[in-house]
């Protein structure tokens, strides 16, 4: 049936019937890991997947120094699903570093701060902003995450527009999920990946859904990225027009 071919019987499905018939076969694949790594590139990650355990272990739960700047600042949400039930809840921001000092070590990965909507009205953090603080850390799910920020100081302003609280509650209002993930999605400032909770008579479960603030459904027809390359061209960054030559 896999193959497309019609059963002798006329069963629409494998089933008990199936297993005492001449025409029945069944193929078992059995799939097994490989290591593409070599002995001496396997210990080597081994030990600094060691080293790096045990500084994030000493890190959990204590206050510690953040410095970096700000890659992009996007609503913080949540979706939660009930049968067919969908709703939205909006619990303030969340800010992410695509590198960071952490206690003067050079962490070169992504890390997020969350923030309430009082510090994002009191500092109006945008992309660009060096920002010096002092935070919590915890691991959610393999995201860093910084939370409960204080002693904060903005070194240097970026060119980014600030959020507020009025625009994140439209964005929560008006955001539409999309049922894949591509690349131009993840790298645009109107894209977020947004926490889903199913709940279900057995449980929850947990997963992580794209979400285009724009209110796209479908990234083929998008041309958010191409609005503001032009805007940028034309009127560039303080919205003066150019002349093009």
């Amino acid at each position: 049936m896999n193959k497309g071919r019609s059963c002798p019987r006329k069963f629409k499905h494998v089933g008990r019937k199936c297993f005492g018939c001449k025409e029945f076969y069944d193929e078992k694949v059995i799939n097994r890991p490989e290591l593409l790594l070599s002995h001496e590139e396997f210990s080597k990650f081994m030990r600094d997947l060691a080293d790096f355990e045990t500084w994030l272990n000493s890190l959990k739960g204590i206050e510690v120094n953040l410095c970096g700047t700000i890659y992009s600042i996007k609503p913080r949400m949540r979706q939660f699903l009930h049968g067919k039930r969908r709703s939205v809840e909006l619990s303030g921001f969340v800010v992410t570093f695509r590198e960071a000092f952490i206690d003067l070590v050079n962490f070169e990965d992504l890390c997020y701060l969350t923030i309430g909507k009082g510090l994002q009205a009191k500092y109006r953090f945008s992309k660009g902003d060096k920002v010096d603080l002092y935070a919590r850390v915890s691991l959610d799910r393999g995201r860093l995450i910084f939370k409960r920020p204080n002693r904060i100081e903005i070194d240097e302003r970026g060119l980014g527009g600030a959020w507020s609280w009025e625009e994140a509650l439209v964005a929560a209002r008006t955001a539409s999920a999309i049922p894949y993930q591509l690349e131009k999605c993840f790298a645009c400032e109107r894209g977020c990946l947004l926490d889903t909770i199913e709940r279900t008579n057995t449980g929850e479960r947990h997963k992580r859904q794209l979400f285009c603030l724009e209110g796209m459904r479908d990234p083929q027809s998008c041309v958010y990225d191409l609005a503001k390359r032009i805007e940028t061209e034309i009127c560039g960054t303080d919205g003066v027009q150019k002349t093009l030559v």
